[in-house]
């Protein structure tokens, strides 16, 4: 949080420095670049087995396989369909001729790559820089990171250097504004700051379009109106600790026969009071046995939903492997447990395992801490425990995108005594509490960024030094009102969804200076570094550029130049440019959305089917 004392080393300010110096040199290296026909190819064979694929994600796949950088990041938010989107790509490559190896931070999220994006050869971040101290990358392939916030920077500083000397292009996936590593990091995100990313920001998961809307404002911190909307529709909850706890289990037990549930906390003696409750119910209904063995306090049994918290390639499980117990050997002390995964598993869970000395090893799994919920999608509901002390803005954005049909928020701040927990209107000090939490960034930032005055928060709040933060956050404030009034009197009829610093290169070119000439002089006047304030505007640019493969936007925008030029001597050429500047000038954001549609629909075969893609479609891409 912002005024907070934050600590670094010199060690890790040369890790940092490092890092930087190493992405920003390899920009214009031209490495993995596939081929313009071989890319169209694929991408419509692609459309052909996927004709749900987006413009954004085609996007994503074009600029990743042709623009020759060293190092590029992309930034998804939850339930972009990023995982499909790689699987494109890797497709791409494999089709120019372009090998492809995967990584991630934990076994899971790796397994999660190599069967979604369908990357053959896929390790943990830990297991490929072991391995690349006895061989090296192939020059010219590809290195794919998987939730690169999870990625500390030491780690993530010594991947690109390795990638580096083999002349080999890394492509980093995450979330800036996710949960970030427990190690020291911040590296994603100030990589973000400097090079930039693509964006993958339609939400193809919450079925509701008030929650998606919801989650945008969240995303985009403006967090008391989605908190409102949640309270509006009954998601959000608030009370004393032990009345929510017995309410969370109430409304997990009544949508379980709807779909999948879970609930979700970050305490973790949180975690083990709701699974016990939860446990409770599931005896009383004769879905779980009574008796079973006592493992390390929580007794499981047949029936029992359980969670692995540990790396056990032998017993063929992974930290994050969950499923359901089917047998218990009393006499050896052994669980039996069928995963649920894809292709189901039974595994042998012996007790020289499970009672290990440490950390637990086997829990039970009705309730698990939001940072195992990372990276997890739910087909039904989930519900999350929060308190003043525990949430925080990026905790919430996970736990509230967990899951596809409804997720709700349980918030144990310390109400007044005399408030009516059960009546329809907001409880005015608790909520303003939640806000309050909510609004809190606990990401981490380079301690680089750190030293230049440069902390951001989730970018929610209007322009100023502080509680908003400066840096580069400031990139992702909405636009101002005095901005909309400016942009609408030259017609431009600007998109609430602009930021501010779009909004600003716009003006410049309404009123006819250099875009980016205000931007730079109030970015320069808050602190930001000048490299800095150049990256800022250059991500604006880049968002509001438009793809070259729109050849009649081309022709659109030339016959605007003609126009412009005529207007001065031609009431005819006025009232035509006008009517095109209504038609299609209405905003910068809806323009470029658009033209990626419309270059979409060109790369779609016409024989393309419009059902479902089949169950694997990835797979026939690859081959």
């Amino acid at each position: 949080p912002t005024g907070e004392r934050r600590w670094s080393t010199p060690d890790i300010l040369a890790v940092e420095e490092r890092l930087v110096a190493g992405a920003l040199g390899r920009r214009d290296e031209g490495t993995a670049i596939v081929p313009d026909d071989v890319l169209r190819d694929s991408l419509t064979s692609s459309l052909r087995f996927l004709p749900t694929l987006g413009a954004d994600q085609l996007e994503m796949v074009a600029r990743l396989a042709s623009s020759g950088a060293g190092v590029e990041c992309v930034e998804a938010a939850p339930g972009t369909g990023k995982t499909t989107a790689l699987g494109v790509y890797v497709a791409a490559c494999r089709a120019g001729g372009i090998s492809v190896v995967g990584c991630a931070p934990s076994a899971r999220a790796r397994d999660e790559l190599r069967l979604g994006a369908h990357v053959d050869r896929c390790y943990t971040v830990d297991k490929l820089l072991l391995e690349l101290r006895r061989s090296s990358l192939e020059p010219g392939s590809v290195v794919i990171l998987d939730e690169a916030s999870m990625a500390g920077s030491r780690k993530l500083e010594r991947l690109l250097a390795m990638a580096e000397a083999s002349g080999t292009k890394v492509v980093l996936v995450g979330d800036t504004k996710q949960l970030s590593s427990v190690d020291a990091g911040g590296g994603f995100r100030g990589l973000v700051a400097r090079l930039g990313a693509h964006v993958l920001l339609e939400n193809r998961r919450q079925v509701q379009p008030w929650e998606r809307e919801a989650l945008r404002n969240l995303r985009d911190g403006r967090v008391r109106q989605a908190m409102t909307a949640y309270a509006a529709h009954n998601r959000l909850h608030m009370g004393e600790h032990g009345d929510l706890l017995d309410r969370m289990v109430d409304d997990w037990w009544a949508a379980r026969p709807q779909g999948e549930a879970v609930m979700q906390a970050s305490r973790w003696a949180d975690v083990l009071a709701l699974n016990e409750r939860a446990r409770e119910r599931m005896v009383g209904a004769r879905l779980v046995e009574a008796e079973g063995l006592d493992v390390r306090g929580q007794t499981i049994g047949v029936g029992d939903q359980v969670m692995v918290l540990r790396n056990a390639p032998t017993l063929g499980v992974i930290n994050g492997t969950w499923g359901t117990i089917t047998d218990v050997d009393r006499e050896r002390g052994d669980l039996v447990m069928r995963t649920a995964e894809a292709e189901p598993r039974t595994v042998r869970l012996p007790a020289s395992f499970w009672s290990a000395k440490g950390r637990r090893r086997v829990v039970l799994a009705y309730c698990r801490t939001i940072h195992k919920a990372q990276g997890s999608t739910y087909r039904g509901s989930s519900f999350t425990l929060a308190g003043d002390d525990t949430i925080h803005f990026e905790a919430t954005h996970v736990a509230l995108s967990r899951a596809t049909v409804a997720n709700h928020l349980y918030y144990s701040g310390e109400p007044q005594p005399d408030e009516d927990h059960h009546s329809p209107e907001i409880a005015a000090p608790a909520f303003d509490g939640l806000v309050a939490a909510v609004e809190r960034s606990r990401a981490q930032v380079m301690a680089l960024d750190l030293l230049a005055g440069q902390i951001g928060a989730h970018g929610g709040a209007a322009p100023s030094v502080g509680a908003a933060g400066q840096g580069i956050r400031l990139a992702e404030l909405p636009m101002t009102e005095k901005q909309v009034a400016v942009l609408a009197r030259r017609d431009a009829l600007p998109d609430r969804d602009l930021t501010w610093v779009q909004a600003s290169l716009l003006i410049d070119t309404a009123l006819g200076t250099p875009r980016g000439t205000q931007a730079t002089k109030w970015l320069r006047e808050k602190g930001v570094s000048r490299e800095n304030a150049a990256n800022i505007i250059e991500r604006a640019e880049q968002e509001l550029r438009t793809p070259s493969q729109d050849a009649g936007s081309e022709a659109v925008e030339a016959r605007l130049e003609t126009l412009e030029a005529a207007a001065p001597r031609s009431s005819g050429a006025r009232s035509e440019l006008a009517v095109l500047r209504r038609q299609g000038a209405d905003s910068a954001a809806d323009r470029m959305r658009r033209r990626r549609l419309a270059w979409a629909q060109q790369s779609r075969p016409a024989d393309a089917p419009r059902a479902a893609a089949p169950e694997n479609p990835s797979r026939k891409i690859a081959r």
